[in-house]
């Protein structure tokens, strides 16, 4: 499970779970976030990516995780 991954660039994903190990959130280099719904059986319902993007200082502080 990845909590972290950085490309080439040096451009890092954070990822973070919920408490069934299933990807919740995405949060790309940019602050870009991503977060899976899921339903009652464990499938993805629906994604939704969210207007507003995390503000690089506050990138430097998430780790990603549960």
């Amino acid at each position: 499970m990845k909590l972290k991954s950085t490309n080439t660039l040096n451009q890092t994903t954070i990822y973070y779970y919920d408490t069934d190990h299933s990807l919740l959130l995405t949060i790309d280099p940019e602050g870009a976030v991503v977060e899976n719904i899921y339903n009652t059986f464990g499938k993805i319902e629906s994604t939704r990516q969210y207007v507003n993007k995390i503000e690089a200082t506050d990138l430097a502080t998430l780790s990603g995780g549960f």
